[in-house]
């Protein structure tokens, strides 16, 4: 497993290991296109990568910037299990496409360096995959 690094800002990142359990929020973009399919492969272990999580407005933690090398944002979730506004708070990637964001690649939503991710339920803390 590569090192893994934490975050410089309010939230941590701490991975586990096995998958991140249920339920989480249903979007667009837990159906990739089918570009997007054909790009990248949807085996992939999260935890060969590394990640960085950066909350875009602090304080609010609601729009992260996750710094990765993992090329499928659907292969990964992250887990604030001591959020005290839900019991499923989930960090997801944003399946938009944003008009001022500069993207890598629009099919997968990469922006350089990673990806943009939300959560209207965390309250940042202990970040887990």
């Amino acid at each position: 497993m590569k090192k893994i690094r934490a975050a410089a800002a309010a939230v941590s990142l701490c991975l586990a290991a096995g998958a991140v359990t249920g339920p989480f929020p249903l979007s667009a973009g837990d159906q990739l296109n089918a570009d997007a399919a054909e790009y990248t492969c949807m085996d992939i272990d999260p935890l060969e990568y590394t990640y960085e999580i950066y909350p875009l407005l602090e304080p609010f933690n609601e729009y992260f910037f996750v710094k990765t090398d993992n090329p499928n944002p659907e292969s990964f979730r992250f887990s604030d299990k001591d959020s005290p506004y839900s019991e499923t708070s989930v960090i997801y990637n944003v399946d938009s496409v944003y008009a001022d964001v500069e993207y890598e690649d629009k099919a997968m939503y990469r922006v350089p360096g990673g990806y943009i991710f939300k959560s209207f339920t965390t309250n940042g803390g202990e970040i887990t995959l």
